[in-house]
C-alpha cells in the first residue's frame, strides 16, 4: 500500500509538472523561426489538455466522470497524430502534400473518431465494461477496447511512423556532423511510442494507467531540443536539394536570425572549422566567418546578389573569396535564410594581378622605346626617355645615366617633375 501510495504520489506530481511543462514549451516553440513551429506548439497544447484531463479522470469518483473526462481526452488523442504528421511534412521537404484536401481528409477521420467516441454508449465500438479500480488517491478506469478503438489505433500509429520516419530520413542527411540531434531526435519518437504500445499491452507498475501523454512530453522535450537547438530542419531539406556536397565551393545556410544551419565539406575545409563547431552559432560570432555577416547586410537579403568579392583572414593567410548569396524560400513564398556559396579566388587573382603588371611592363617598356626613337638628338631623347619612366614608375625625381665601355659615366642627366 505504501508503495502504490508513492507511485501514485509521483504520478500526480509528474502529470502535473509535465502539463506545465507543455504549456511553456508550447509558448516557447511558438516564437522560434522553424517553419512549423506553430504547429508544434499546438501538438504541445494538445497534450498539454490530454494531460489535465487525464489527472481529472484519475481524481474521478465515478465511472460516469471518469468517462467524461476520458471522451475529452480524445480530443487530443485524434489530434496530436495529424499535427505530428503535418509538422513532419512540413520540416522534411514535403510541403506539396499539405493541401486542403490532405487537411480536410485529416479533419473528417477526427471528426469521425469524436462522434464514435462520444455515441460510444449507443453502439459500444470504442469500449465497454467500464469500471472504477480504487487505489490510494486516484480511481483507476479500465475498459474493454472495442474495434473502433483498435482501427483509430492503427491509423494514429501509421501516422506517427511516417511523420516520424520523414524527420529522422531530414536528419539523417546531415551527416555525421548532427548525428547527436538525430539520436536524440529518435528518443524523442520512440519513447512516446514505446510506452503506449506498453499501456496497450497493460505493462508497468501502473498496468491500467495510460502514461503514453506524459511520455510524449518527454519526447517532446527531446524533440524540441534536436529540432531547435541548431534549427537544422528549418532550411536543410531545401538547401541539400542543391546536393551542397557534391560542391567544390564552400557553402554556407543561414536562417533568418543569422545563425548557421548548415555547412559542407567543402567549407569546413576551406575554413578550417567543423560543422560541430558553427552549428546553430550567429554567423557574425564566428572566425573566420564574420567578415562575411557585414558583406551580406550591404545587400537586401529577399533579392539575389550579384557575384562580389570578399577578403577574410583565414589561418595566417589573406584571402580573397567570390561570394554569391540567394534567398531561401518555402513553398508558400516564405523566406526561409539565405543560401552562400564562396569561391576561393585567391590564386586566380594573383595570376591576374600578375599578368596586369607584366602587360603594364611591356606597355612600358613599348613607350619607352617610342621615346627614345622619336629625336635624333641624343639628349632630347634621353630627357624624353627618362620622363616617360618617370610617368610609369609615377616618381617626382629621375636620374638616367649612360655607361660608356670603360664603365664610365658619359651622359648624366637629372629631372624634376614640377
Amino acid at each position: 500500500t505504501v508503495a502504490i501510495l508513492m507511485i501514485t504520489l509521483w504520478l500526480y506530481i509528474s502529470l502535473i509538472g509535465a502539463a506545465i511543462t507543455a504549456l511553456l514549451i508550447a509558448v516557447w516553440a511558438f516564437n522560434k523561426p522553424v517553419p512549423g513551429s506553430g504547429i508544434f506548439a499546438a501538438l504541445l497544447l494538445s497534450i498539454g489538455w490530454w494531460l489535465t484531463a487525464f489527472i481529472l479522470e484519475l481524481s474521478s469518483t465515478t465511472v460516469a466522470d471518469a468517462l467524461i473526462w476520458r471522451k475529452l481526452q480524445y480530443l487530443s488523442m485524434v489530434a496530436a497524430p495529424p499535427l505530428w504528421l503535418a509538422f513532419a511534412l512540413r520540416n522534411g521537404g514535403h510541403e506539396r502534400f499539405l493541401t486542403r484536401p490532405f487537411y480536410a481528409t485529416l479533419f473528417c477521420l477526427a471528426l469521425l473518431t469524436l462522434a464514435m467516441v462520444w455515441t460510444n454508449e449507443r453502439h459500444g465500438l470504442v469500449w465497454s465494461d467500464a469500471t472504477l479500480t480504487p487505489l490510494p488517491a486516484l480511481q483507476i478506469l479500465s475498459v474493454n477496447y472495442g474495434p473502433w478503438l483498435w482501427l483509430h489505433t492503427l491509423v494514429a500509429y501509421s501516422m506517427v511512423m511516417v511523420a516520424s520516419a520523414i524527420l529522422v530520413r531530414a536528419a539523417w542527411r546531415l551527416g555525421a556532423a548532427l548525428h547527436l540531434q538525430l539520436y536524440v531526435l529518435i528518443c524523442g519518437v520512440l519513447i512516446p511510442l514505446l510506452g503506449n504500445i506498453a499501456s496497450f499491452l497493460r505493462l508497468g507498475p501502473l498496468p491500467y494507467v495510460d502514461l503514453t501523454p506524459l511520455l510524449f512530453i518527454l519526447g517532446g522535450i527531446f524533440c524540441a531540443w534536436a529540432i531547435y537547438r541548431t534549427r537544422f530542419l528549418a532550411i536543410v531539406p531545401v538547401a541539400r536539394n542543391v546536393v551542397m556536397e557534391d560542391m567544390r565551393d564552400g557553402v554556407l545556410v543561414i536562417d533568418g536570425r543569422g545563425a548557421i544551419v548548415d555547412i559542407n565539406r567543402a567549407g569546413q575545409q576551406l575554413f578550417a572549422v567543423t560543422a560541430r563547431s558553427v552549428l546553430g552559432r550567429p554567423l557574425a560570432v564566428v572566425p573566420p566567418l564574420a567578415a562575411i555577416f557585414a558583406e551580406i547586410h550591404k545587400q537586401p537579403a529577399a533579392e539575389p546578389a550579384p557575384p562580389r568579392e570578399i577578403e577574410m583572414r583565414v589561418g595566417n593567410d589573406q584571402r580573397i573569396f567570390e561570394m554569391h548569396t540567394a534567398p531561401l524560400h518555402a513553398a508558400q513564398g516564405l523566406q526561409r535564410g539565405l543560401f552562400v556559396v564562396l569561391r576561393d579566388v585567391t590564386d586566380q587573382k594573383r595570376i591576374e594581378r600578375e599578368l596586369s603588371m607584366q602587360q603594364r611592363l611591356l606597355a612600358g617598356v613599348v613607350a619607352v622605346a617610342q621615346a627614345a626613337s622619336e629625336h635624333l638628338h641624343l639628349s632630347t631623347a634621353l630627357h624624353n626617355t627618362l620622363h616617360v619612366i618617370m610617368a610609369l614608375t609615377c616618381s617626382s625625381e629621375g636620374s638616367l645615366f649612360l655607361i660608356a665601355p670603360d664603365g664610365s659615366i658619359s651622359t648624366s642627366i637629372l629631372s624634376v617633375a614640377h
